[in-house]
């Protein structure tokens, strides 16, 4: 490509996707552009270029780069998408000059929940339905026909904000507020809606896991499962992954997902980038149920873990499909060690004071240790992903055992770092 060529990144300036730049930059020689509401005053400094203007408001954003392009004498070659948030604005981008990216139709399907579950069902997957209500009314009478328990999710957010499970019909009406309370605060920002939201039935399984696919036009191709830890009940919050997950070692149940996850971004019509397949399951591989399909990267940095597991950045060939380079053979045969990521979740309280001081012993195999509240802070529960304290990566030279307890490894850390008083 001729240098006056440039890729447009948008959500490279998102938490634990600083990593995606990199990877894109290995993909082709052309300019890396990235979008900021904050340039010129920003933080990120590896895409050569930052566009000022709004990633999640296709209009403004429109406009914004075909101003850039104009001013810059640039071509655009490609739109790369790393979030779920940007994907409509990426779309309208894609379309207005003719690049490849995945449909509308897709991208819908899979934000909304009732109509991603609605797709994979007509393909006979395993699922549960999710019913779309928007008022008090409408939500008792699905939990009337349900009974419950039940979980109520709005309809197009993610990181388990919003997300709760409910027994009974006052349960149900405080985690409608809840949940509309934090969509008010953050809804608009994400490019969601505020105001509808859908139920399901709640299910029991003895874990949850997650599948990456890597999708092209003509073929998919399976990173690995990863183990996902849920925090307490009745909240969902995701405090833990694990690359890879220990069902790998059982090839028909490595397989079997493999192939749950394949048929869904095949029904979803998935073609470009990575896609990420969220499973429930029982320990013997029984009874797998499709939670959720985002046909965009993993986020929590669990793309980043498969780079520490195989030393290959998948952001590379996410931004190689788009751009119609990607070369089967360039991607990793293996993981040759395992590695994780863990959120702080300390007692709740007032935080007095953050110990850095750590042992030794608790710092074996850590990565990255990242703090992200300060002294006099209050300290709430786990509920999603606006209630996580920091996080710690690892990186285990071996792989773990079938019992090794990531939980607890994360726990001990999290008790020496934060001093709290009640």
């Amino acid at each position: 490509m001729s240098n006056n060529k440039c890729i447009l990144v948008l959500g490279a300036n998102q938490f634990q996707r600083e990593r995606a730049l990199i990877g894109i930059e290995k993909a082709t020689d052309a300019t890396v552009v990235s979008v900021s509401s904050m340039a010129p005053f920003h933080d990120n400094k590896f895409a050569t270029k930052v566009i000022c203007s709004n990633e999640t408001n296709p209009a403004e954003l429109l406009q914004a780069v075909i101003t850039f392009l104009k001013r810059s004498e640039m071509i655009l070659v490609a739109v790369i998408p790393l979030n779920d948030f940007v994907l409509n604005a990426g779309l309208v981008i894609a379309n207005y000059y003719n690049l490849p990216y995945n449909s509308a139709e897709t991208i819908n399907n899979c934000r909304f929940k009732n109509k991603l579950k609605e797709v994979l069902a007509k393909e006979n997957l395993p699922i549960v339905r999710s019913q779309k209500f928007s008022t008090i009314s409408e939500a008792e009478a699905i939990a009337l026909e349900l009974d419950f328990p039940v979980v109520i999710k709005p309809v197009n957010f993610g990181g388990s904000g919003g997300v709760k499970k409910v027994t009974n019909f006052e349960e149900l009406r405080t985690a409608i507020d809840e949940s509309k309370q934090h969509l008010s605060q953050f809804a608009k920002k994400y490019d969601s809606e505020s105001n509808i939201f859908v139920m399901e039935p709640y299910i029991v399984r003895d874990r949850e896991v997650s599948i990456e696919v890597l999708n092209t036009p003509n073929s998919k191709y399976i990173l690995g499962v990863t183990d996902k830890f849920l925090g307490c009940e009745p909240y969902f919050s995701e405090i833990a992954h694990l690359v890879p997950s220990n069902l790998m070692l059982d090839k028909d149940i490595k397989d079997s997902l493999f192939e749950l996850a394949e048929r869904a971004c095949k029904a979803l019509k998935i073609e470009f980038g990575l896609a990420h397949v969220e499973i429930k399951l029982n320990n013997d591989g029984s009874d797998p149920v499709i939670i959720e399909v985002g046909a965009r990267p993993a986020g929590d940095g669990i793309i980043d873990l498969y780079e520490k597991s195989s030393g290959y950045n998948f952001y590379k060939a996410h931004c190689e499909t788009y751009l119609g380079t990607f070369p089967p053979d360039s991607l990793p045969k293996s993981l040759h060690c395992s590695s994780a990521v863990g959120y702080f979740h300390p007692v709740p309280g007032i935080l007095d004071k953050v110990n850095y001081e750590l042992s030794s012993e608790l710092l074996n195999d850590v990565d990255i240790i990242k703090v992200n509240v300060s002294k006099g802070q209050e300290i709430k529960s786990a509920q999603n992903w606006s209630t996580r304290y920091g996080y710690v990566e690892f990186t285990f030279t071996d792989h773990l055992s079938p019992n090794f307890d990531l939980l607890s490894k994360i726990k001990n850390i999290t008790e020496g770092l934060f001093q709290i008083r009640n």
